[in-house]
């Protein structure tokens, strides 16, 4: 059971930073993505380029890396791969976290850009967003035990869950939006 989680929890994670990381290539995305401030006020404007770079480059790397680490339910020799993977993850997610609150509780209501064109103001729901992924990548970490015997049909469903749990993810604000509360014109329509 253990085998399947891992890879789950691999795919899941490798899709989600994967769609991050693409949906910021090109001049015109990259330059949307860093100039959109998001969890990037934190820093002094004259880092923010640098970092967004950073952001960009760590998505890449954790997007190889947790693929890759899918294989560790059945190579041991894989498990230290999924351990850095999941682990950057993990660190990747909490930073990211981190400056999300602190730039919510400086009043902040940019856009993070964080999965392309979407512009919807950072607020509570991405923090629950990175909680979510936080439970995912460190779930990942306590799976790693060695390598597991998986059946196909096992291997298959949990791949499947992967990727639709990293679909949802990826389309998180606008599953949010679908709960919101329209406002109300001041007009009355």
């Amino acid at each position: 059971m253990m085998a399947y989680l891992l890879f789950a929890c691999s795919i899941t994670l490798g899709l989600v930073f994967g769609i991050s990381a693409a949906s910021k290539s090109g001049r015109s995305a990259f330059r949307d993505f860093a100039t959109s401030a998001g969890p990037l006020e934190v820093l002094p404007r004259a880092v923010r380029r640098p970092a967004a770079r950073a952001v960009v480059v760590s998505e890449l790397a954790l997007t190889v890396l947790l693929l890759i680490s899918a294989a560790a339910v059945v190579n041991a020799a894989l498990v230290p791969v999924a351990v850095i993977a999941h682990a950057g993850a993990a660190a990747v997610l909490l930073a990211f976290t981190v400056a999300i609150v602190l730039t919510l509780r400086r009043g902040g209501r940019q856009p993070c850009r964080c999965f392309g064109a979407k512009a919807t103001p950072l607020g509570p729901a991405h923090i629950v967003r990175n909680v979510l992924l936080l439970v995912v990548a460190f779930g990942g970490l306590a799976t790693l035990s060695g390598s597991h015997s998986i059946e196909p049909a096992g291997a298959a469903l949990a791949g499947v869950a992967g990727l639709v749990a990293g679909l949802l993810v990826t389309r998180f604000d606008d599953l949010t939006d679908l709960f919101r509360t329209p406002e109300i014109s001041a007009r009355g329509h």
